[in-house]
């Protein structure tokens, strides 16, 4: 039902697509910035950094758009990649420059594109065959329920103070991972500031003089390593994870905040699978590496998370560290820090999948600073974690808040109040 006082239109009634391709070699335009569907970050709206044509090598034609023009990426539309540049420039021949014809407001038009309603429309029609791509024909079927010109730019400022909270606190978390990065840097190859005056140097480069290096298998206690596989894995299907069961490790759980890993997934099998499983256990406190695919991650299962966890496929592996010998949470962020990762990256097997074999993981060298200066190490970069932890909330909160306004507003479910001088 269309709210009281909108009308019912299509979306191409009031916005047009650009027409007409410019060459990207030429003055001016190969100075422009060019944005093409990989510079927007998906389902958010967010503009990455996009360099001029000529620093990209652009020679084909490209759409010129101008502040107040809405982007829409017309490849993989489930990945809503749209965003709303207060910039001049050009954009790939894969995206509609859309520009409104008075009858939308940009703002309004942006937030519609990105809405669930006009995603689930674009990806119905764009399912042919090779890429799902949405063409300018079934664009122009989608209709939606338009308000006033007042009531669409107060949906969209809303809509818009949002998006310059998300941005903001994108920008505080931006920043907290170059220190941290910065941080793990130092501290993990000179140690505490002021600490040290000799150094030496090792297999791994420049060291305190007082630090050891040790190989990753003289850290880890009595069995400590699951190279992932057993019964099931990679038969597993949607139909077998279930709310209760076995608990399961996924690549996915690996992506939490900061270096924990909390969540589990459970998966049904037999009492005799489970019971073939026993050599996959991971405990609380566990270090869990991937093997293959995306390489370099790295978490620890949570002490709070209770009871064990499998390790599910063959792309992951776990580290049980001993105590008395390192800080499993100083070994953690090493397995973070920018060294260990050019290490990772080096010794990838690159033969088929890129995966790391479990042989090449126990050979790993690890910085080892006396037990008291592991611990102070490991405090310093988790407090620093800690803030990106908390903004990182932050921003999920503001995003989970974007969407629920989005859900309301732009169907009339709830309505605005327009000021009169300002619809004047």
């Amino acid at each position: 039902m269309t709210p009281e006082g909108w009308r019912d239109v299509s979306i191409l009634d009031v916005a047009d697509v650009a027409s007409g391709q410019v060459d990207p070699r030429e003055t001016p335009y190969c100075d422009w910035p060019l944005v093409a569907p990989n510079h927007i970050e998906e389902g958010s709206g967010r503009l990455l950094p996009a360099f001029s044509a000529a620093a990209q090598g652009a020679i084909s034609g490209k759409y010129m758009f101008q502040p107040g023009d809405v982007l829409y990426s017309k490849i993989r539309p489930y990945l809503r990649k749209v965003a709303l540049p207060r910039f001049s420039g050009l954009c790939s021949a894969d995206m509609y420059p859309l520009r409104s014809n008075g009858g939308i407001e940009p703002g309004f038009l942006f937030a519609m594109l990105l809405s669930k309603e006009f995603t689930e429309f674009a990806s119905s029609v764009s399912m042919r065959t090779g890429i799902p791509k949405i063409n300018r024909e079934e664009l122009a079927k989608y209709r939606c329920s338009l308000p006033p010109l007042p009531e669409q730019r107060k949906i969209a400022a809303i809509l818009s103070s949002v998006d310059d909270a998300i941005e903001a606190s994108q920008v505080v978390i931006d920043q907290i991972q170059v220190v941290k990065k910065a941080m793990m840097a130092e501290l993990l190859t000179k140690g505490l500031p002021g600490r040290h005056k000799r150094f030496k140097q090792t297999e791994i480069g420049e060291v305190p003089e007082d630090w050891e290096i040790r190989r990753v298998d003289g850290l880890a206690a009595p069995a400590p390593y699951s190279c992932v596989g057993g019964p099931f894995g990679s038969d597993l299907t949607t139909k077998d994870y279930v709310s209760s069961g076995v608990p399961v490790i996924r690549g996915a759980n690996l992506n939490g905040p900061g270096r924990w890993m909390v969540e589990r997934e459970f998966v049904f099998v037999s009492q005799e699978k489970a019971k073939a499983l026993l050599r996959n256990l991971a405990y609380p406190g566990d270090i869990i590496f991937t093997q293959r695919g995306t390489l370099g991650q790295v978490a620890r299962i949570h002490p709070a998370s209770g009871g064990h966890c499998f390790v599910l496929s063959q792309s992951q592996m776990k580290l049980t560290v001993n105590a008395e010998v390192a800080d499993p949470d100083f070994v953690t962020f090493y397995f973070e820090s920018p060294q260990a990762l050019d290490m990772i990256v080096r010794a990838t097997v690159a033969t088929g999948i890129p995966h790391i074999n479990l042989g090449i993981l126990r050979g790993f060298l690890v910085p080892i600073p006396p037990r008291e200066e592991q611990r102070q190490i490991a405090e310093s970069l988790d407090a620093s974690e800690c803030r990106g932890v908390a903004e990182g909330n932050k921003l999920k909160a503001l995003s989970e808040l974007k969407s629920a306004l989005m859900s309301v507003l732009l169907t009339g479910e709830v309505r605005v109040r327009v000021d009169e001088d300002a619809a004047a």
